[in-house]
């Protein structure tokens, strides 16, 4: 008799143990854990939301999203002799492949194109840096206003795909204006 009460308890024991493993299985902790985080459109800094007609998706893949048109930008040369219509027009091109590809959007940023060194507003400008180390493009951002630099070799193709760090900065500034994780920023867009 006492054999077959610890046979019941140990099956008892083993369906309570099978039961909770099956429950943390299927169920998980009904938090949302972080596989099943949406992406959400909103941006944590509410200065930096778009401007004019462009609309932020709530859903950072939705088939509706229309990114804002790049003609609205803000372009200036550092170096007036080097001002060209067709830098304007390419940077406004560069601005709706970055928003489509990532689907997101941002307040539009003023685009400074330097000849020379490029040197970072404040201390806490994102930056990307070629490989000899470099600053090419650089974006600077406050609550009111978005800056984003850019080397005027980068339009020449003499540092590699035109327009490589400008897609590179731009994609990051939309990419952390929405709040979105940096380690889910997916480079591949930067590359035209």
């Amino acid at each position: 008799m006492e054999k077959a009460n610890r046979i019941r308890a140990n099956v008892r024991l083993a369906l309570c143990a099978l039961g909770i493993i099956v429950l943390s299985a299927c169920g998980g902790s009904g938090t949302g854990g972080a596989e099943s985080e949406p992406w959400d459109g909103h941006l944590h800094d509410a200065s930096v939301q778009a401007s004019g007609n462009a609309t932020i998706a709530a859903d950072p893949v939705t088939q509706g999203f229309t990114p804002s048109p790049g003609n609205g930008l803000s372009v200036s040369f550092q170096d007036p002799v080097s001002e060209i219509s067709s830098i304007d027009d390419f940077i406004g091109a560069q601005w709706e492949h970055m928003q489509t590809c990532l689907m997101v959007s941002a307040q539009e940023p003023v685009i400074i194109v330097v000849d020379g060194k490029l040197e970072p507003t404040g201390l806490t400008d994102d930056v990307v840096r070629h490989i000899d180390g470099q600053i090419q493009a650089s974006s600077h951002v406050t609550d009111t206003s978005a800056t984003i630099q850019v080397s005027a070799q980068d339009f020449d193709g003499s540092l590699g795909s035109e327009g490589a760090y400008l897609r590179s900065i731009m994609g990051r500034y939309l990419w952390l204006a929405n709040g979105l994780a940096e380690r889910d920023y997916p480079y591949k867009c930067a590359n035209g």
